[in-house]
């Protein structure tokens, strides 16, 4: 594992997650932790054949392939009402400064 903590990046990527937090939040597929899974799925009813499975998708993200990453966070910036309201920052800012973001962190890995 790297810190990047040190990194050009380290604020802008803080900055950016602050911006795209509210979008995470309105997800149905979002869970802050294991309590919070626990407690949203109380009144689930799972058949004899089924299991209920939680990931830790921090752990996967380097699976996630970037093109449909940022194809997705366009979407969900392009159906945020609010986004302009709080930020000042068009979809297109906020893509842009991602792409740049995740190519700077690609170089660092592949040094």
């Amino acid at each position: 594992m790297v810190s990047f903590t040190d990194s050009p990046t380290y604020g802008l990527a803080k900055e950016l997650s602050s911006l795209l937090k509210p979008l995470i939040r309105k997800s149905k597929h979002h869970v802050r932790n294991s309590s919070d899974f626990a407690s949203s799925n109380t009144h689930e009813l799972l058949q004899t054949d089924e299991i209920m499975v939680s990931f830790d998708v921090a752990a996967l993200f380097t699976k996630v392939p970037i093109q449909l990453a940022l194809n997705i966070a366009k979407q969900h910036l392009q159906s945020d009402s609010e986004l302009n309201q709080g930020t000042g920052l068009s979809t297109t800012d906020l893509i842009n400064t991602l792409r740049a973001g995740v190519r700077y962190i690609r170089t660092l890995i592949s040094a």
